[in-house]
């Protein structure tokens, strides 16, 4: 029992983590005063795939963040930290491609272009890693327990 509720620490510290993320400020762009956050990014990037010159696919990591819960609960850590970092994965490398900007308007013009990453963007790359070592750890820690047939 207490090895679940490790599990789910370990993951709610995480979430903690990623919860931050989503109230910091996450990119900057040119051509408007907006500051676009962590959470306008959650509640509508799964259309970045379809929503912006070139396709952004980063959202689909969060989630596998949530994928990780019921593992670490039924004590399968290691498989937690594969997906974790398969999200981490996808999270770095897809949201790395975005140099262009967000979608062209009626008329095909992009005029918002990205300028840089903000805090909000590193801080929900760290929820991942997070995620992904203390389900490391959690991992370690239950095979340390488990008692050995040949003592």
């Amino acid at each position: 029992m207490h090895e679940r509720i490790a599990g789910l620490l370990v993951w709610l510290a995480a979430f903690a983590v990623f919860v931050v993320a989503l109230l910091l400020p996450a990119t900057d762009f040119t051509g408007n005063e907006t500051v676009y956050y962590g959470y306008d990014y959650f509640m509508c990037g799964f259309w970045g795939c379809a929503n912006s010159p070139k396709p952004v696919w980063g959202w689909y990591a969060n989630p596998l963040f949530m994928m990780t819960l019921p593992f670490l609960l039924l004590r399968l850590s290691w498989v937690a930290v594969v997906i974790a970092s398969i999200g981490l994965a996808v999270a770095f490398f897809t949201s790395m491609g975005v140099t262009e900007g967000l979608s062209p308007n009626e008329g095909g013009v992009v005029t918002h272009h990205f300028v840089a990453w903000r805090a909000g963007f590193y801080v929900w790359l760290a929820s991942f890693a997070v995620l992904m070592v203390g389900s490391a750890g959690h991992g370690i820690a239950l095979r340390l327990r488990k008692p050995r047939l040949n003592a």
